[in-house]
Order: C-alpha cells, then sequence, then structure tokens
C-alpha cells in the first residue's frame, strides 16, 4: 500500500541517513557516529524494507499526503512509501526493558491519518 514517511536527514562523512522522526536529532547522529542502537531511532534507505527493532513495533506512517505534509518543515522531510498494514492497535517501544505505549488512537488525536504497518520501504522524496 502506498502512504507517506516523515523523516530527518543527517549527513555523516559524505553519506546521506534517513531516520524517523522522533525529534532527538542526537540519537539519530549517535546511532551513525557510535554504532548506538536507539529502539525508538529507526533507520530507513531507500528501496530498502525496514521493520521495527527487536521487541519494537508497529512503524507509522501516514495514508494522506496533506496530513503529513502538515508536520514537515526545513529539518522534517516527507517520503512516498511501500508500507505492509499491521493489525496490531498499540505502538511500543522497549526503552532499556521498559516498554512505552501508544495506542493508534492516541496517536491519531495529533497525527490524523496515521496507520500502524510491519514493514516500510521509502520511494521517493516529496
Amino acid at each position: 500500500m502506498i502512504g507517506y514517511k516523515l523523516l530527518i536527514k543527517i549527513v555523516y562523512e559524505g553519506v546521506t541517513h534517513w531516520f524517523s522522526y522522533n525529534g532527538e536529532y542526537y540519537t539519530a547522529f549517535s546511532t551513525i557516529k557510535h554504532g548506538t542502537t536507539y529502539d525508538w531511532c529507526v533507520e530507513y534507505k531507500p528501496n530498502e524494507w525496514t521493520v521495527p527493532h527487536k521487541d519494537c513495533g508497529p512503524l507509522a506512517v501516514f495514508t494522506d499526503e496533506h496530513s503529513a505534509t502538515y508536520h514537515t518543515n526545513s529539518e522534517i522531510y516527507l517520503w512516498k512509501c511501500d508500507y505492509e498494514p499491521s493489525t496490531e492497535a498499540i505502538l511500543y517501544v522497549n526503552d532499556d526493558n521498559i516498554y512505552n505505549t501508544m495506542s493508534l488512537a492516541e496517536i491519531l488525536h495529533s497525527f490524523k491519518s496515521t496507520v500502524f504497518a510491519t514493514k516500510v520501504k521509502i520511494l521517493e522524496q516529496i
């Protein structure tokens, strides 16, 4: 299915990296520079399937381009993506064995047209 993904861009040593937007550039940069894995910081590569980290999931995407565009700015980029829908109703992140959760209803309150996905492939930057 076609959807839309908000990502941040980090260029390090001439290589462009795309990460899920979580408001924390430091975690994305640290992931690249130090090889540190942060469960809430998922890296996406164009034309490759991305899945959630172990003990985390699902991924979130927008189904409507207009809703997604509302959240973009000079540091948050919009990508068209392909995704496989998830049947899960809770987004969960294992943060040092403490599970942080958020229901789809809670996410939809702030981010209209959001759905959950088992995997996402970013196709083209819009």
